[in-house]
């Protein structure tokens, strides 16, 4: 584990704020979970049409570079997963690459147990 002055900055998306479980996980894996009013706002915003969910994505992207986070954890809604999947397959068939790409990463859980933080996509 990195010290906690050396931790990178991972931006929080969540209606609820992380359970200490959740940030000691992000700790582990060398993050320190921030911005959290921000992403629980973010993450109160309706996401069913494209249009909004692209809204809240490039918010988060905003929020990132603010930050200086190199990922986002939280319960991300399948739009935004989808829409997570669809920027990666096109940086693959453009051959953009994945430039300025952050990870989403959510909770793997047992019943109300937090287990570990996997990843679910990039945006």
């Amino acid at each position: 584990m990195k010290m906690d002055m050396d931790l990178d900055k991972a931006v929080w998306f969540g209606v609820a704020e992380p359970t200490e479980a959740e940030r000691e996980g992000a700790r582990l894996r060398g993050d320190e979970i921030c911005a959290i009013p921000e992403g629980m706002a973010l993450a109160s915003e309706d996401v069913s049409s494209p249009a909004a969910c692209k809204r809240v994505v490039e918010a988060l992207r905003v929020l990132a570079q603010r930050e200086g986070a190199v990922a986002f954890f939280g319960v991300f809604p399948i739009p935004i997963i989808k829409l997570s999947w669809d920027i990666v397959s096109q940086a693959v068939e453009y051959g953009d690459g994945f430039p300025g790409m952050r990870a989403l990463l959510a909770p793997v859980t047992s019943g109300d147990k937090f287990i570990r933080w996997e990843v679910v996509g990039g945006i």
